[in-house]
């Protein structure tokens, strides 16, 4: 639905007029993706939440076109030169091939932007959300063999329809948390590993290391990260997919 200036529903109008609102009614709870079109540039897709007798908002800005430097690598073995697919979330019509490094053009402004990246059937399906501003993005690939031996290690089994987290920090100790649907037993599982790749048995993780968050529920979910060093917490809100893996990677804590 469209409104006029008198901010009453115009049936008859095919896009936002100067006061630029509009809504969707009778949305099926769940998460949605939402795109908007200006002047023939698409801008990023958000993805919102929609529930039943709730009003959810979405603002969209259209900045300038502009482009970020993208590496794209498997961080335990960076010797390894990747090729992958990448796409904006929710967009199915762009997709970008990279050989390692390469530049993704899209509009510029507040908000983030989440990508996807496919390189193959050796590696997780990857998702990292990155601001609109980003000059440089670094997304690590992860490896689906790796993901298996951890979780064998750790004794832990890998549910169907459920999504992976997998988080690398490198500034600090810290505990990684996921929150949980109420009412739902918790069945997702953190595993700790080292710079090396290996499993730490711990209940915190160490400098150069990072995590992995086995049994994830689909949906927007919420994971912190607090550092042993500082107050700071870090709070990322992903969209959860089975099949795919969120990637997390802060840089800097303290």
């Amino acid at each position: 639905i469209y409104f006029n200036s008198l901010m009453l529903p115009d049936r008859r109008a095919e896009g936002t007029g100067e006061n630029g609102l509009f809504a969707f009614v009778w949305v099926t709870p769940g998460i949605q993706s939402v795109r908007v079109h200006y002047q023939g540039i698409g801008v990023p897709a958000q993805i919102i939440p929609a529930e039943a007798d709730t009003v959810s908002y979405a603002e969209f800005e259209v900045g300038e076109m502009g482009g970020s430097e993208l590496e794209i690598f498997d961080p335990l073995d960076t010797a390894r030169e990747l090729t992958a697919v990448l796409r904006v979330a929710a967009d199915e019509t762009t997709e970008t091939d990279i050989q390692g490094h390469g530049r993704l053009v899209f509009p510029h402004g507040p908000g983030q932007v989440i990508l996807d990246a496919d390189a193959g059937d050796l590696y997780e399906v990857a998702r990292i959300a990155v601001s609109r501003t980003a000059r440089s993005i670094q997304l690590p690939m992860v490896r689906r063999d790796w993901l298996v031996s951890l979780a064998a290690r750790r004794r832990i089994n890998v549910d169907s329809g459920v999504g992976m987290v997998v988080g690398f920090i490198d500034s600090d100790e810290f505990i990684v948390r996921v929150d949980q649907i109420e009412g739902t037993p918790s069945r997702s599982e953190v595993v700790y590993f080292d710079s090396h790749g290996n499993p730490i048995y711990s209940e915190e993780g160490v400098i150069g290391g990072g995590f992995v968050i086995y049994n994830v529920q689909p949906g927007m979910r919420t994971v912190t990260i607090q550092p042993r060093t500082s107050r700071k917490i870090l709070t990322n809100v992903l969209v959860v997919e089975p099949g795919i893996t969120n990637i997390i990677k802060p840089g800097e804590l303290k």
